[in-house]
């Protein structure tokens, strides 16, 4: 499977990153291009979103409607750092993983890489049957979070 991720933005409230400006697009161009992959490879491919700092909510929405649409797998970065899950809190209210309980991204079709920094609330909302997580051990380790 090809996953292709999507970047946005490089934080909420922060200014673009030059190091990865060049991959940002808008959810308009990110499901542009994702048609035009899926259409010149037999690959199986995937959408990932990178994470909620990489990508706003409203946007996410749209690329996750667009991949169910297509019952492609929805594969997301949720809780890998504490400042992550302090900047979902300023901008929505809500850590990665409730938010996208409360919206309804979390379905069958979705994986959570990491999820390190998570509730017991959270890791029920994840344990749903069928529903995949990633855990990352070099990176979480690279993150002393192993």
């Amino acid at each position: 499977m090809l996953l292709r991720s999507a970047y946005l933005r490089s934080g909420y409230e922060l200014p673009p990153d030059p190091g990865q400006i060049r991959f940002f697009e808008s959810a308009a161009q990110f499901i542009e291009n994702m048609e035009a992959l899926a259409a010149s490879t037999d690959v199986r491919v995937g959408v990932a979103p990178h994470s909620l700092r990489a990508v706003p909510l409203r946007e996410l929405k749209e690329i996750a409607a667009w991949t169910r649409e297509r019952k492609l797998p929805l594969h997301m970065h949720v809780a890998e750092q504490v400042a992550e899950n302090q900047a979902c809190l300023r901008e929505y209210g809500l850590t990665p993983v409730a938010l996208l309980g409360r919206e309804g991204l979390l379905g069958p079709d979705f994986t959570a890489v990491h999820a390190i920094h998570i509730t017991a609330e959270e890791i029920g909302l994840l344990a749903v049957p069928a529903r995949p997580c990633a855990r990352v051990r070099r990176r979480n380790a690279i993150l002393g979070m192993a």
